[in-house]
């Protein structure tokens, strides 16, 4: 780690992992051969499992501050028992425009390649917002919005390529896209006196990194009141 001059700061970081597979866990999989289903075969371990990072800070500056963060890693690909690649970017910002009013953006990009043959096998992509208002010191407003996309390609045996089944049915490929968006207001008038009122609701989409065509899936309405009783 370094803290540089003005308050910036730099870390990195390099890893070795591995990894023992439990049979058991994939114990209702088999593999779809041209001969018809067989047993798949798990290996004990994956071992030397390299990974390096790098993240850079900036100072808390009077209007902003950001970081960003990127790593890169041989992981394991436990639905498949299998050895991976993953890279991986994030980086958030925080905007303070006035005293009283907050953004906080973060976008996550992560990738996921087989190591055997470099094929994809997941791809996640997720940005947030939040916006936070705060009129006067009784009142406080927060919204948060956070889309959601990933994508894991159909399920294969590491070593000869064949398709995946799960308790007879072929692991196909599977893809999601959401949104999230939660709403809050705060209302305290005096210590012990306080009154929330929040909403969420969560969306989905046929679309790929699209807000085109969002189906409600859930909402939830919560109420909370206190009051402190003095003597």
């Amino acid at each position: 780690m370094f803290n540089l001059r003005g308050g910036w700061s730099t870390r990195g970081s390099i890893g070795r992992d591995f990894v023992r597979f439990d049979p058991d866990d994939d114990s209702a999989y088999d593999v779809l051969t041209p001969e018809g289903p067989a047993p798949f075969a798990v290996p004990d371990e994956l071992s030397g499992l390299l990974g390096a990072g790098l993240a850079l800070t900036t100072p808390t500056f009077k209007r902003f501050n950001a970081s960003v963060d990127t790593r890169w890693n041989s992981v394991a690909i436990f639905a498949e028992a299998s050895e991976g690649r993953e890279s991986r970017i994030s980086g958030s910002l925080a905007v303070r425009p006035t005293e009283s009013i907050r953004l906080d953006g973060s976008a996550t990009y992560s990738r996921i390649t087989r190591a055997g043959d470099g094929s994809e096998f997941a791809r996640t992509v997720v940005p947030r917002i939040k916006v936070e208002y705060q009129p006067t010191r009784a009142l406080f407003f927060r919204a948060v919005a956070e889309y959601r996309s990933q994508r894991q390609a159909a399920l294969v045996d590491p070593t000869t390529g064949q398709p995946l089944m799960r308790y007879g049915l072929v692991a196909d490929a599977v893809h999601v896209d959401g949104l999230r968006v939660d709403f809050l207001v705060s209302f305290e008038p005096r210590p012990g006196t306080v009154a929330f009122f929040g909403y969420g609701s969560a969306l989905e989409t046929g679309r790929v990194l699209s807000l085109e065509d969002l189906t409600r899936q859930s909402d939830g309405f919560f109420v909370k009141l206190a009051y402190l009783f003095r003597r």
